[in-house]
């Protein structure tokens, strides 16, 4: 079977646009933490980090438990790094890792997922966040903002 210049050129678009689809994107201003995209009540899936401060270039632990009674789906990999820049949080890091897949993973009720990631030793210290967004299995809505706690990341050395 042969393919005209036209067809390869489509098919080459296609794969592009499938591509960046999966990987995560910003999310339409006014979202908040913990509220579906598209309104409805608040989502209670909790993130957490295992320790209130870390030093630059240590390894951060986070935990996503999933507090509600259907499955949603996750990747804590694509998760955002926010930083608190005079009362506003902005990301730093738009994915924990420099490679991360753009599966979806599952959590069923109850179940908890543990990642681990490394404070870049270039990390300006201060107060962070992490922002993960789930997806609404059922499709009762479609995503859903996640925030950890407020944690510390200070410089080598400084406490």
């Amino acid at each position: 079977m042969t393919t005209n210049r036209k067809t390869t050129r489509f098919l080459m678009c296609l794969s592009a646009l499938l591509v960046i689809g999966g990987c995560e994107q910003p999310l339409p201003g006014g979202v908040q933490p913990g509220v579906p995209v598209g309104g409805g009540a608040e989502f209670p899936v909790m993130i957490a980090t295992d320790a209130p401060s870390y030093r630059a270039g240590d390894r951060v632990s986070i935990r996503l438990v999933n507090h509600v009674g259907r499955a949603v789906g996750y990747n804590l990999c694509g998760s955002a790094l926010e930083h608190d820049q005079e009362g506003s949080w902005r990301v730093v890091q738009a994915t924990l890792v420099e490679t991360c897949t753009t599966e979806l993973r599952v959590l069923a009720p109850g179940q908890a997922a543990l990642y681990t990631f490394r404070a870049e030793p270039r990390t300006r210290r201060g107060q962070y966040r992490i922002r993960t967004t789930l997806q609404d299995l059922d499709r009762r809505t479609t995503n859903y903002v996640v925030v950890s706690n407020t944690f510390a990341i200070t410089r080598e050395g400084s406490d």
